[in-house]
């Protein structure tokens, strides 16, 4: 599990479903670039995911970027039916956002389920009981490591959520690998496993800081090796994603050593994703 990057991939990465464009202002490249990208790579499924728009309530609390929801109706939505129109036979093109869970959103994300194929819960912000908001990237206490778990497994329970992202990233800034991080560990494993909810491998944080942890192992922020062996020991569905903020992370190193780490740790990965619009193709071919 130490030399991970000497392991030889088992299976040929052809998809990816967490894919960023500039409207969230901190990526690069259009649904365009990216598809094209994949094809070039042979890639057989891509999903754009770019991040949700907010309501006005919770908008004006936070300090974050990412589309509006005029951009949402007028460019996103126009724009991937444009696409899938255009690349029809060429790659499946799935439409997705990658989405917080919100109360006061509860609404929505059915409704946006109508619009797009799925939804990726990528749970960044958590609020606390005075009505503000913390980020999942700070140093945080017990209490607060509760409030993701809690969060993450509400909006699970909703149905609305295909994939986790990055379910791992509260380990962020707190790197110890103690009782309490494993307790928040196994409350969002198990509620992917009871939801049917892929967990995400997310390359990513592989282009982050890395750190050795007691053990002398090298380790990530996120994929963190600890959590990913408790997921291996749960046996929960796994799904390895790019998470590419620019055409050039599509496919990169980072992405290799995901899929080599998952390999390492003896985890069972799936390279698709199960959606309507795959096994109806499936079933035509």
């Amino acid at each position: 599990e130490r030399h991970i990057e000497v392991i030889t991939l088992m299976q040929k990465i052809d998809s990816n479903y967490h894919t960023h464009i500039w409207l969230c202002r901190h990526a690069i490249g259009d649904i365009d670039d990216y598809v094209d990208r994949a094809i070039e790579l042979g890639y057989k499924e891509i999903g754009i995911s770019d991040h949700v728009p907010l309501i006005d309530e919770i908008e004006k609390k936070l300090v974050t970027r990412r589309m509006t929801k005029e951009e949402y109706r007028t460019i996103y939505l126009p724009s991937l039916a444009r696409a899938k129109e255009k690349y029809q036979g060429k790659i499946v093109l799935y439409g997705a956002v990658e989405a917080e869970y919100f109360d006061a959103m509860d609404k929505l994300y059915p409704k946006m389920l109508k619009e797009l194929d799925y939804l990726i819960l990528g749970q960044h912000y958590l609020p606390l009981p005075d009505g503000s908001f913390f980020s999942v990237y700070d140093k945080v206490s017990p209490e607060r490591l509760d409030i993701y778990a809690q969060t993450v497994t509400k909006a699970l329970n909703t149905g609305c959520f295909k994939i986790l992202a990055h379910p791992d990233i509260y380990l962020f800034n707190n790197p110890d690998w103690n009782a309490y991080a494993i307790k928040v560990a196994e409350e969002i494993i198990d509620a992917c496993i009871a939801n049917n909810v892929y967990m995400e491998m997310n390359a990513n944080g592989i282009r982050k800081r890395s750190f050795m942890n007691p053990e002398g192992e090298l380790v990530y922020r996120y994929p963190r090796l600890e959590f990913w062996r408790l997921v291996r020991s749960k046996g929960a569905q796994v799904i390895i994603n790019d998470d590419c903020h620019t055409v050039e992370n599509l496919h990169d190193q980072a992405t290799v050593t995901a899929y080599q780490m998952a390999e390492a740790l003896g985890i069972k990965y799936s390279t698709r994703i199960s959606l309507p619009k795959a096994i109806e193709k499936e079933n035509n071919e």
